[in-house]
């Protein structure tokens, strides 16, 4: 008898159903909704966030005669002063789940509904009760975490004590709600900008406003994760619209959302010899606006990724959203002058102040770190670096700095993976940290040959530089190789370690290439007056089998080529080789 009930039992319930919902429940909530109750509203906004999780339900929900009108519904909550908290981040994520499909986009897109939403962030948009009770028990607990970690002796992780303490700091409801609600409109923002490609913002004042509203939402010491994804919005705002609209107080605001990324605080705190302040504990994941959609306007995209925390960003996460992000806004001078304090982008580094040159090397060391731990094989991440890179006081510290042996053994490492793209930004990046480099001749040749491998370091670079060159005919990315041996080839010891190089004819092939490439015709002509400058170097050059022709083709420019830098640049090409053998 036990066996046969056991056999009549039926099949448990799957932990997560994702059944269609008909009209009829639709309905309801649709009219739930708009109740007076507001029990009723929270409930029914808690129901649609969960059921329009599945692109299909959102789907079905925005089709529906009365889809429009309740997302239109939501809008209007999610702006109303008076609604708690739960509720407008519920209603949030129905509009950001909404827009996960092209259906959703094209109700909720048009006619500006967003605006008053994307304007307004979370901290403008307490509910009164939220300025009353919580408000009270977020500051009662943040007086006795102080005053657990006040005045007291170390005691034992099991003691009544330290339970106390942990408790204490344990995020309280209202942080918990508030945190809902700043990754719920996050999440929304985000989904809105990559859907539309930004469309949903009609002009320079809307893109004004939304990055206004992140820079001044993303508070790190209040919630990491809102912090990461608030890098991952404006990575996809300012790739989608540009950065145009970027003043001196937001470059500021923006350098400091980025050094926080790059982990600057426990750099800095390191540095000093103290520890860093501890991050808020872990929330219980819910909402979250992590990695964005696929798809273009018009496309149905996935819904972002959910986060895997709430509170606290999860390890490397920040660190690779700060890289993205560092390589959009990296071109532009004014983030780069607030970045590292340094308004005139062409100082030595020499005349700089010591407590710039500090700053300066603190985020170089915050840059350097974060490249080997998350960016070594992340092209875009090599990217940002090159852009910070075109800074003269940057590079020239960058050079000498104790971590600099480190990240070329990682580029090295990196060179042979193959990848195309990741090639391209390494020999870049190789270029602009080489860019004037024989300004500090006598302090630098040393070091570079030091950090670089000394020879065998030097012969591998030269062996991924060369295959890469057959590999890649693109103009831009040879012309990158040729800058960086130019520069490379005005220190002796690297031509020393090439000139014994299995491919050194190689080498000298690809230069004797680029005399008649436009644009590069003047870089070749130097890396080539370097490479002989050097003792032995010229039976290379002389004694290979293009070199008449190499010098027929010099002579060919000069003649149809106004005097300039590249004329001057071959001439000395030409001077150097043939004064070594008269005749």
């Amino acid at each position: 008898q036990v066996g046969s009930a056991v056999l009549s039992r039926p099949p448990p319930m799957p932990a997560h159903r994702h059944l269609p919902p008909t009209p009829e429940k639709l309905e309801a909530l649709s009219l739930a909704l708009k109740s007076s109750d507001v029990g009723q509203v929270a409930v029914a906004a808690d129901l649609l966030a969960r059921l329009t999780e599945n692109p299909d339900n959102a789907r079905l929900l925005c089709t529906h005669c009365r889809g429009e009108a309740l997302l239109k519904t939501c809008l209007d909550l999610a702006v109303q002063p008076t609604v708690p908290s739960d509720t407008r981040a519920d209603v949030l994520m129905v509009l950001k789940n909404s827009l996960g499909v092209s259906e959703g986009q094209s109700i909720i897109c048009k006619d500006s509904l967003l605006r008053p939403i994307l304007e307004a962030p979370p901290h403008d948009l307490r509910s009164k009760a939220d300025d009353d009770q919580p408000k009270a028990s977020c500051q009662e607990d943040a007086g006795k975490a102080q005053g657990a970690g006040e005045g007291e002796n170390p005691v034992s992780p099991e003691s009544p004590q330290a339970t106390a303490k942990a408790e204490a700091t344990l995020p309280s409801p209202c942080e918990e709600v508030a945190a809902l609600v700043r990754h719920a409109w996050l999440g929304l923002a985000l989904t809105a900008v990559v859907s539309t490609q930004g469309c949903v913002l009609e002009g320079p004042q809307d893109l004004s406003c939304l990055q206004d509203a992140v820079l001044d939402l993303c508070d790190h010491r209040q919630d990491q994760q809102a912090c990461v994804d608030g890098l991952l919005l404006l990575q996809h705002l300012y790739e989608r619209r540009g950065p145009c609209f970027l003043g001196p107080q937001e470059a500021q605001k923006l350098a400091r959302l980025l050094r926080w990324g790059l982990g600057e605080m426990d750099t800095a705190s390191a540095a000093v010899g103290t520890a860093p302040p501890a991050s808020l504990p872990t929330l219980e994941p819910r909402f979250g606006g992590g990695s964005a959609p696929k798809g273009g306007a018009g496309s149905c995209p996935e819904p972002p990724t959910p986060p895997s925390v709430t509170g606290k960003a999860p390890q490397g996460e920040a660190v690779s959203q700060a890289l993205r992000l560092l390589a959009v806004v990296g071109p532009m001078p004014c983030f780069r002058a607030a970045l590292f304090r340094v308004e005139d982008e062409e100082l030595e580094s020499e005349q700089l102040q010591a407590s710039a040159v500090q700053h300066i090397n603190v985020t170089i060391t915050c840059l350097f770190n974060a490249m080997q731990t998350t960016g070594a094989m992340d092209a875009i991440a090599w990217r940002a670096m090159s852009t910070v890179a075109e800074v003269k006081s940057v590079r020239r510290l960058m050079r000498v700095h104790p971590q600099v042996k480190s990240l070329f053994r990682c580029l090295l490492s990196s060179l042979g993976a193959a990848d195309r793209a990741l090639t391209e930004q390494l020999v870049s990046f190789l270029k602009q940290i080489f860019t004037g480099a024989t300004d500090q001749f006598l302090s630098t040749e040393p070091i570079m040959f030091d950090n670089m491998g000394r020879s065998d370091g030097l012969k591998r670079l030269l062996s991924a530089l060369l295959q890469s060159w057959r590999d890649n005919a693109d103009t831009v990315h040879r012309g990158n190789i040729v800058a960086f041996l130019a520069d490379a080839m005005f220190f002796s010891s690297f031509t020393d370690a090439w000139q014994v190089h299995a491919q050194a004819r190689d080498l000298i092939s690809i230069l004797f290439d680029a005399l008649l490439w436009k644009g590069v015709e003047g870089t070749a002509g130097l890396a080539l007056g370097n490479f002989v400058s050097a003792n032995g170097h010229i039976d290379l050059i002389l004694d290979h089998e293009r070199a008449t022709h190499s010098i027929s083709n010099v002579g060919w420019f000069l003649k149809r080529t106004p005097p300039g830098w590249d004329t001057k640049m071959q001439i000395y090409y030409l001077w150097r080789g043939l004064r070594s053998r008269k005749g």
